[in-house]
């Protein structure tokens, strides 16, 4: 049972992070389009200040740029570095300085990702708005876009989702928009939370999933904020909490 629940976390990660990364459709333009009015900024306004992919080591991640730490917990192991350059689709043999160097350049990539031995995920998967959408959306474009892409993830890979709600959540230092899914794939129960932290041209998203039981809370407050983060990004929380019912 525990092969089974771990194959199946890898398969979700993978897929949204897949998904978010590649499927930037004509529907997807159009909703920006209709909301060209409101908060979406053009990549010239957006102060992206000293963008830097996170650290990573076996018993700790932390990114300045967002303003977060993981630590090692009881329980938990954090991919290596060695590891996330073989999910990025880099060579293994890839110094460590030319791979951060090219993620700055990247489209979409994984950051960060950490299994526990109960079946538990986290992944933050960052996002250059400007080179994955040609554009830098608002807070609540980004968020309906982010739901619709996460939703259609699951879906494609056999999870029915029966709730995806856009929702407002207290997370390291600050207040964000999340997505929160419940949903079913093969009789086991399903539960997943991606914060969407904006800041600038770029976008960090940090999901938690669990089966059985919503442990997702849990495990995002394992995050901490870095000691000189301050919540004084452009980050603002979404003021309406949309819940969608499949169709």
């Amino acid at each position: 049972m525990k092969k089974r629940i771990f194959a199946l976390i890898s398969a979700m990660i993978f897929a949204v992070f897949c998904l978010s990364a590649c499927e930037v459709t004509d529907a997807v333009k159009s909703l920006f389009d209709k909301n060209e009015s409101s908060s979406a900024v053009s990549s010239a306004d957006a102060d992206n200040g000293a963008f830097a992919p996170g650290e990573n080591t076996e018993k700790s991640y932390k990114n300045e740029f967002f303003g977060m730490i993981f630590e090692q917990q009881d329980l938990w192991s954090l991919d290596t570095v060695e590891e996330l350059k073989s999910l990025n689709g880099w060579r293994n043999d890839t110094s460590d300085e030319e791979y951060y160097s090219q993620l700055k350049n990247t489209r979409s990539f994984v950051d960060m990702r950490a299994v526990s031995s109960d079946g538990n995920s986290v992944n933050v998967t960052v996002e250059n708005l400007s080179l994955l959408l040609g554009e830098i959306p608002g807070e609540s474009e980004y968020a309906e876009y982010m739901q619709k892409c996460i939703t259609s993830a699951l879906r494609k890979n056999g999870i029915e989702v029966t709730s995806a709600e856009r929702q407002t959540i207290e997370f390291s230092s600050g207040e964000y928009p999340c997505i929160t899914i419940t949903g079913e794939q093969n009789g086991l129960e399903f539960f997943q939370t991606t914060v969407l932290i904006k800041k600038g041209a770029y976008a960090a998203n940090v999901t938690a999933s669990s089966y059985f039981e919503d442990t997702t809370g849990q495990s995002l407050a394992l995050f901490l904020p870095t000691d000189d983060n301050e919540a004084d990004s452009d980050n603002t929380a979404l003021t309406d909490i949309t819940a969608d019912k499949p169709e």
